[in-house]
């Protein structure tokens, strides 16, 4: 079973799509999430992570909480500490394309989200560079 979390018009045939609004599961992402523990062998969270309440820690907290041993985590959130960033956050630009974004509640950079999973016993596939991805797109399997 394969659960997409902040599904929004990215509706996945064969998968459980939970949103706030027409989904096949309505909830919120903010809460704990209404499955069993250990429910799912893959669980997708596309350009959602970043407009949550609650903060990274929790929401990976309740990821772990529903994936199978084993199971894949993919999501992917804007890179807003990339060089490009940088250097327009110096001349006080701050657009859409660089990862601020009106709606986004919080700001990442890989380095940060690759600690947090790998001490919630994840492991990160592939690399991620702080500088050069202007988007953080990570693939992770949660240990047994």
């Amino acid at each position: 079973m394969k659960l997409n979390i902040g599904c929004g018009q990215d509706y996945r045939e064969g998968w459980v799509n939970l949103d706030l609004h027409e989904a096949d599961i309505i909830a919120d992402a903010n809460k704990p999430l209404p499955f069993p523990n250990n429910h799912f062998e893959e669980v997708l969270a596309n350009s959602i992570i970043e407009h949550l309440d609650i903060g990274f820690f929790e929401f990976v907290t309740e990821v772990k909480r529903i994936l199978k041993p084993n199971g894949f985590f993919r999501f992917n959130v804007p890179n807003c500490f990339n060089w490009k960033s940088r250097i327009k956050y110096l001349f006080g630009e701050f657009p859409a394309s660089s990862g601020y974004h009106y709606d986004h509640r919080w700001l990442y950079k890989p380095s940060f989200i690759v600690a947090v999973l790998e001490a919630q016993g994840f492991e990160v596939k592939g690399k991620h560079s702080d500088l050069f991805d202007a988007d953080i797109k990570i693939v992770c399997r949660k240990r047994m």
